[in-house]
C-alpha cells in the first residue's frame, strides 16, 4: 500500500523527527523514499535560524558532521554579510547537502536501501507538491514546524499549505 515516502526535510528538531518517523515506516513497508531539501534563496529568516549566528558548524557538527565544516563561515555567517539581498546558492547547496547525507546514513541505519536526495531551490511547499505529483509519492511525512516560524506565523506554515493540496496522504510530525 505504502509503495514511495517524499520526506520534505529542512535541518530543524521537527523534520528530524519526520524523517525518523517516514524512515521507519519505509523500512517496515520496504517503500522506495525521496529525502528533500527545498531552499527559498527569498527567505533568510531560515538561514540565520539554521546557521544560528556564527556558531552553525558547533550546533550542528554532532548532526551534520564535517561536511559543515567546509562552509565559508567568516564570509558567510556573519550579520554583515546575512544584511545583503542574497546568499549564494552554492552555500544553501551546501546546507541542503548536509542535511541529506545526515539523512541518508539514518536511513541506512534503519534499513532503507531505496532512497534518493534531492537538493532543489524554489517555493519549499510549491515544489513538495510538486514533487508528490510527479514522483507518485503515496505518502508525505513531514514536520510541522520548520526553521521559518516568524514568517509561517504572518504566511501559513509550509506543512499546513502542502496539506491543502496534497495529491497524496499526509502525515504531519509535531
Amino acid at each position: 500500500m505504502i509503495e514511495k515516502i517524499l520526506i520534505p526535510l529542512d535541518g530543524s528538531s521537527h523534520a528530524d523527527r519526520a524523517a525518523a518517523l517516514g524512515l521507519d515506516l519505509a523500512a517496515k513497508y520496504q517503500a522506495r523514499v525521496i529525502l528533500l531539501n527545498v531552499f527559498s534563496r527569498t527567505d533568510e529568516d531560515a538561514i540565520r535560524h539554521l546557521a544560528e549566528g556564527e556558531h552553525m558548524i558547533e550546533a550542528h557538527r554532532g548532526a551534520y558532521g564535517d561536511a559543515l565544516s567546509t562552509l565559508p563561515v567568516e564570509g558567510v555567517f556573519r550579520s554583515s554579510y546575512l544584511e545583503q539581498e542574497w546568499l549564494p546558492v552554492s552555500v544553501y547547496e551546501q546546507i541542503g547537502n548536509a542535511i541529506m547525507e545526515h539523512a541518508r546514513q539514518e536511513a541506512l541505519k534503519k534499513g532503507v536501501a531505496d532512497l534518493e536526495t534531492r537538493v532543489e531551490g524554489g517555493n519549499p511547499a510549491d515544489r513538495i507538491v510538486e514533487l508528490a505529483k510527479s514522483e507518485g509519492a503515496d505518502l508525505i511525512v513531514m514536520g510541522c514546524r520548520g526553521l521559518g516560524r516568524l514568517k509561517s506565523l504572518i504566511m501559513g506554515s509550509v506543512s499546513h499549505k502542502v496539506s491543502q493540496v496534497s495529491p497524496c496522504s499526509y502525515l504531519v510530525v509535531k
